[in-house]
């Protein structure tokens, strides 16, 4: 990646706007976090009922991430995202009228439509709005309007419930939804089909040849794993805790969260003074470092101490990631780029859980987080291997 001085405001508009587009629809899905299981729980249903519904959200964004990818780069992005966000909206009003476990299964199965397609807008939007040469920049900012959300909408979603029940949650998700898709209709339509010329162009012998490319793939796989190792961290931390009699362990979350933040917002500097493979590195290693304390903890500090690890790690590499991504696919590839980049991390989630619910069921925690740490010094001895292909 080529550094060179920024000549270009990033705070844009349309970049604050999309900021908040993200935030607001975050909000809505992440207020369901925690609170999704004990709604089916007042429904009849089972743990397995709770496990298939709340999954289903990432299949069915994993099913149509990479159409929507190659739709948004034949037709453009404002109309994908507005459709992304209206099928959102439906969504939660629906749960305002509709109950059961088929409804639930079915409108999350909207939902995970709806919110796989907007998001996936939404970053191929701030690809083309930001300029090339603060890519890496632009793109942490950005993403602290993705991690945000998931601090602040389980807190908002557990009191919502708390004090008014369920239906008022999705309310408030109808809320913060309606408020996503209106501010989408003040953003500017950037994208542009280009003429390339060959000196720009990849080499290609089709359009799917072109994406499947080092620069593209090997970022992709090392997110792919540091998300796939991360999943059991999300899915089993309080349950670990719980057998280790570690209490409060929920608030390594948000401590993680707002490190992220944190060290987002300082990114930039970071950026200008180390070099991007060390920076890449030693987040990885940061990443690493966390699961295996994590593994070994036995006490609610410790636990602190491997979500800062986690924060100060994911904050910079998932930008830079993805940043290679996208400086190494061409204009009308963007959003392809983005839905491999994005639906990696689908599968990672998803499959993870069940992977690891197999190995912590039979050699325990111990032995899992400890494969999760592995799994991150893999990431990082695959970066390593291509790292002067990438940066």
């Amino acid at each position: 990646m080529e550094r060179t001085k920024e000549t270009t405001t990033i705070w844009t508009k349309d970049f604050i706007l999309l900021m908040l587009v993200t935030f607001f629809s975050g909000c809505a899905i992440n207020s369901q976090m925690g609170t999704l299981p004990l709604y089916v729980e007042s429904l009849g249903g089972s743990k397995a009922d709770s496990g298939v519904i709340i999954g289903m959200l990432g299949v069915s964004a994993l099913l149509f991430r990479l159409p929507i990818g190659k739709l948004l780069d034949q037709y453009g992005r404002k109309v994908i995202l507005g459709i992304g966000l209206f099928l959102l909206l439906m969504d939660f009003g629906l749960l305002n009228i509709w109950s059961g476990l088929f409804a639930l299964l079915i409108l999350r199965f909207i939902q995970g439509v709806g919110n796989g397609t907007q998001s996936t807008a939404a970053g191929a939007m701030m690809s083309d709005l930001i300029p090339k040469d603060q890519l890496s920049i632009g793109l942490g900012y950005f993403s602290i309007a993705q991690v945000l959300p998931s601090a602040i909408g389980p807190v908002i979603g557990l009191a919502v419930v708390q004090h008014s029940g369920f239906q008022s949650l999705f309310r408030v998700g109808l809320v913060f939804t309606f408020l996503a898709f209106f501010m989408s209709l003040f953003v500017s339509e950037r994208y542009k089909e280009q003429k390339r010329s060959k000196k720009d162009r990849p080499i290609r012998k089709g359009y799917a040849h072109s994406l499947i490319r080092k620069p593209v793939m090997v970022p992709t796989l090392v997110m792919f794993l540091i998300c796939l190792a991360n999943s059991g961290v999300i899915a089993f931390l309080v349950q670990y805790a719980m057998e280790k009699g570690i209490a409060g362990a929920s608030c390594y979350f948000t401590i993680m969260a707002l490190v992220t933040v944190f060290f987002r917002l300082c990114f930039p500097s970071l950026i200008r003074k180390v070099k991007e493979s060390r920076l890449i590195a030693v987040s990885i290693m940061s990443i690493a470092g966390a699961f295996f304390l994590i593994a070994i903890s036995s006490s609610l500090s410790q636990l602190i101490a491997a979500a800062v690890l986690y924060g100060i790690g994911f904050a910079s590499v998932l930008p830079l990631m993805n940043t290679i991504v996208l400086m190494n696919v061409a204009a009308d590839q963007k959003g392809s780029g983005t839905a491999i980049f994005t639906s990696a991390l689908d599968v990672a989630y998803g499959g993870g859980v069940m992977i690891w619910g197999v190995l912590a069921a039979a050699r325990g925690f111990f032995v899992m987080y400890l494969c999760c740490g592995l799994l991150a010094i893999l990431a990082l001895a695959i970066f390593l291997l291509f790292s002067k292909n990438l940066c």
